[in-house]
């Protein structure tokens, strides 16, 4: 698998522990703080723990004499062939969206009460107070620290990692599923999908600072929905009944969109991946 490099020396579950341990130090030193004084703490908790995460990752690198700049890579973005990223990020946008909507076809089948469980709870989500300043922090944190965190993360740490031990293919695919895994809650297939194109951009193009790019332009679009303005009445209990109609022949239609575009997608992907490098980019960049 070629030459020694110094990311073997670094013991995954032990940058997993220090994680976990700051994650769990920070969380309680936040809490006292808004216990003694009041005051809400979420967002400056939510701005300082990725901070403190991208150190800690960054110094773990440095520990082990691993070149940030090898793992950074290029940093030049006129370099870089942005049309062709951003068109298949787009697409991949749109791939996203409709695998959550064919989800949710799925869980229809199987569970008849669903769409009317997530009508009253949006419903009663409508009925409370969303903080404007929350959720302008997690948008801004979305398009900054998080995809500089979780790049660094899954990009420049496993998938550089795992290349060299277990070969790049397979460290993508382990990599990418366990980005996925992190994300759950908002669809295991678009993140795991997002992640191998994030990880063949990396290392074709041997540059971190394409998949952060890319992986913000995503959150971007993501958050941008939020503060789209709802210009419609409110929902209220009576309208359940023909509202679950009409979002039954939306899934539907939305559904069969992403059969559509599965093998599209599966194409398009594979005529990207095809001619990639079998080396990681650390190793790419240690050569130059």
């Amino acid at each position: 698998m070629g030459q020694y490099n110094n990311f073997r020396g670094i013991k995954t579950w032990v940058l997993v522990l220090k994680t976990f341990v700051l994650f769990i130090v920070t969380f309680i030193v936040f809490a006292i703080i808004q216990l003694a004084t009041g005051t809400d703490m979420n967002n400056l908790f939510n701005i300082t723990i990725h901070i403190l995460l991208i150190i800690l990752f960054i110094h773990s690198l440095k520990k082990h004499n691993i070149s940030i700049k090898q793992v950074l890579g290029n940093l030049s973005i006129n370099s870089q062939p942005w049309l062709q990223l951003i068109s298949i990020k787009v697409l991949l946008i749109i791939f996203s969206l409709l695998s959550v909507v064919a989800i949710f076809f799925i869980i229809g089948l199987v569970d008849s009460n669903f769409f009317k469980e997530m009508l009253i709870e949006d419903i009663e989500e409508n009925l409370g107070i969303v903080g404007l300043n929350r959720i302008i922090v997690l948008f801004l944190l979305g398009i900054t620290l998080v995809p500089i965190m979780e790049e660094l993360l899954f990009r420049g740490y496993l998938l550089n990692k795992w290349g060299e031990s277990i070969g790049v293919t397979k460290a993508v695919i382990f990599s990418s599923f366990l980005f996925g895994l992190l994300h759950l809650d908002t669809g295991f297939i678009a993140h795991f999908v997002s992640a191998i194109f994030y990880s063949f951009a990396y290392i074709k193009t041997k540059s971190l600072l394409v998949p952060i790019i890319l992986h913000a332009f995503n959150n971007f679009v993501a958050g941008s929905i939020q503060f789209i303005p709802d210009t419609g009445l409110p929902l209220i209990y009576e309208d359940i009944s023909q509202s679950i109609k009409e979002i039954q022949i939306v899934i539907s239609i939305g559904t069969i969109l992403f059969i559509i575009l599965t093998p599209i997608v599966s194409y398009v992907l594979y005529r990207y991946i095809k001619g990639t490098p079998s080396v990681t980019p650390y190793q790419n960049n240690k050569a130059m």
